[in-house]
């Protein structure tokens, strides 16, 4: 506060310095305007004097005409030296009368300077008690805090004295209970001695009153946590359960899993040697058709048909076969192929009889997600979504041609960017959409509403999807022998990058997978590694392999009528006469290796 005061006294110093070095200026300048003003008056009056006697020497010149020439000539030169004096006074008149405008102005400026320094000095008189109230406000507060800090002091005292009070009766409380503990063991003690030795009834009446209101006052409490133990201890065991048939059912389903994927793959191998002995049969049959085989020497007549007819094949294969060759059925124990020869001997070809732990389930008519465990639960997280209109497998399969031309893109690309829109892209509005293949992207889903990821992020593609965007997902299934690729439709995601795999997961695809994608990331990278390599530093966890959420957040009703319908009606360009090389370019895949890239660009040259 005595620093602050020092600066006020020097700050008003200055103030009243700078008030009267102004009023001095003030004074000095009025008294020099007062003698300009003398000055100017007093030529005032000799300039009138000299004009008087200017019209006085005029009357006299007029009178005395008859003066000689020496006088009129002598009046002339004094009038000539008069008017010569007069022109300078009048000079002298003007500077002056010019000196007193710049002294009157300068003395307004002053003036105005003067109100100003008035108005700043007011100002800051007004700040200055503003200050001071300010000063006084903050020494009262300063005081109330002082007050308060007292306060808290005194009641930290008595929170302290409370506390050694506490630790008193603390003291005093383990004291009771080894008192209580004694009298307890007196208590008993007492209780199972027969002798009659005299007791203490005091001692006793007043331990049995204590146990008694300890009982009284703890035992509620004791149950309570006795019982809210019993409780946990119910629901540990109820989660550890959980638990363990969690476990249980995903060791399960993995070795159906692999039971199935054992099977499917002896299935193929067989409907493979199906094939090919029904086309060796076909061409004997073809090439014998001429030949006619007696009922002597074959048992029956035999015709073409019916020699094709004998190649026997149980009820359950056929109806499967019918159906597409996916679903088959379990059949029976003696369910066998068999081929019958022209020369009436039947030959045991493939043998179908399977246990029932060969016998691969029944797969719906669309497959699910073979994700990891960690990844499969935060799928689970996210709702399904149900479309609204049924759904055929033979109506949700889509070419790529037949796509680029209703919604627009290129055939090729994995993710589809729409420069020129179709019919139908113009409709539903449509400028991207993606359309990955289950064969490089195993995690990606293939039921409509579901959800699961793709492994996009290689190259130039590192940045795509670190913002989350909304695209409608094509996924491309696998082929069934030459036919060709069909992509279905799914739904509109979420589409959002998450982490990259880890080494776990990576070894957890299939040996077709991780070479493929080494392929692909020597070639978007350009990777002056081999693609050994490539697959070792995978290996090592020293590459991993970026992964995008797919997450299922709407199926757009419309857009998947709009394309059954018309691809009921769709005709490709060219089919009578599409070359194998242009097949190819529509079975393309964004995931394959550059080889096939190079063969799809020739077709599409060469078509």
């Amino acid at each position: 506060m005595a620093i602050q005061d020092d600066n006020d006294s020097q700050f008003w110093d200055q103030v009243l310095q700078r008030y009267a070095t102004a009023k001095l200026e003030v004074s000095r300048l009025t008294a020099q305007l007062e003698r300009e003003q003398e000055e100017r008056d007093k030529l005032r009056k000799e300039l009138a004097r000299e004009k008087e006697e200017k019209s006085n020497a005029t009357t006299t010149t007029t009178t005395t005409n008859d003066n000689t020439a020496a006088t009129r000539e002598a009046i002339a030169s004094r009038a000539t030296v008069d008017d010569e004096n007069r022109a300078v006074d009048a000079q002298k008149l003007n500077e002056l009368e010019a000196g007193i405008a710049q002294a009157e102005e300068s003395y307004q400026k002053i003036a105005k300077k003067l109100e100003a320094n008035a108005t700043t000095i007011n100002n800051l008189l007004e700040k200055a008690e503003a200050l001071k109230t300010e000063r006084d406000a903050m020494e009262i507060k300063k005081n109330e805090c002082t007050n308060a800090l007292r306060v808290a002091e005194h009641d930290l005292a008595e929170v302290r004295a409370e506390n050694e009070r506490l630790k008193g009766a603390e003291a005093q409380l383990a004291q009771a209970r080894a008192e209580n503990e004694r009298l307890q063991a007196m208590i008993e003690k007492f209780a199972s001695d027969p002798s009659p030795t005299p007791r203490p009834s005091g001692s006793l009446h007043s331990a049995i009153a204590l146990q008694n209101e300890i009982e009284r006052v703890y035992q509620p409490r004791v149950a309570a946590l006795e019982s809210e133990l019993e409780t946990l201890r119910k629901t540990n065991s109820q989660l550890q359960e959980e638990r363990d048939h969690a476990r249980r059912e995903h060791e399960l389903a993995r070795t159906k899993l692999d039971k199935i994927k054992q099977s499917k793959t002896v299935l193929q191998d067989q409907l493979k040697g199906l094939g090919q002995i029904t086309r060796h049969r076909r061409e004997s049959v073809n090439s014998q058709s001429s030949v006619r085989i007696t009922r002597s020497q074959a048992g029956t007549h035999t015709s073409p048909q019916s020699t094709l007819s004998s190649l026997v094949i149980p009820p359950s294969i056929s109806s499967a076969s019918q159906a597409g060759g996916l679903n088959l059925n379990k059949p029976s124990a003696s369910s066998a192929l068999a081929l019958v020869l022209p020369n009436g001997k039947t030959l045991d070809a493939i043998d179908l009889t399977l246990s029932e732990d060969d016998v691969p389930t029944p797969r719906p008519a669309f497959t699910e997600v073979a994700v990891p465990w960690l990844r499969q639960n935060e799928l689970s997280k996210i709702p399904v979504i149900q479309p609204g209109v049924p759904l055929l497998e033979s109506e949700n399969a889509f070419s790529r041609e037949f796509m680029a031309a209703k919604l627009g893109g290129s055939i090729q690309p994995l993710v589809v960017s729409v420069a020129k829109q179709g019919t139908l892209g113009k409709e539903r509005n449509i400028t991207s959409y993606l359309c990955p293949g289950v064969e490089h992207n195993p995690w990606c889903p293939t039921t409509p509403g579901h959800h699961g990821y793709i492994f996009v992020g290689l190259g130039r593609e590192k940045d795509w999807f670190n913002e989350p965007e909304e695209r409608n997902v094509f996924v491309g299934l696998k082929k069934a022998g030459k036919d060709m690729r069909r992509f279905r439709y799914l739904g509109k995601y979420r589409v959002v990058r998450v982490h990259p795999l880890v080494k776990e997961e990576w070894e957890s695809l299939s040996e077709h997978v991780r070479n493929t994608y080494a392929k692909t990331t020597k070639e978007k990278t350009k990777d002056a590694r081999s693609v050994s390599a490539i697959l070792g530093a995978y290996e090592t966890g020293e590459l991993s392999v970026p992964c995008v959420q797919l997450q299922c957040i709407g199926f757009d009703q419309e857009l998947y009528t709009a394309m059954v319908e018309m691809n009921a009606s769709y005709k490709p360009k060219g089919k009578s006469s599409s070359s194998s090389s242009h097949k190819r370019a529509l079975e393309y895949d964004a995931d394959d290796d550059s080889a096939r890239k190079r063969r799809t660009v020739r077709g599409l040259a060469s078509s």
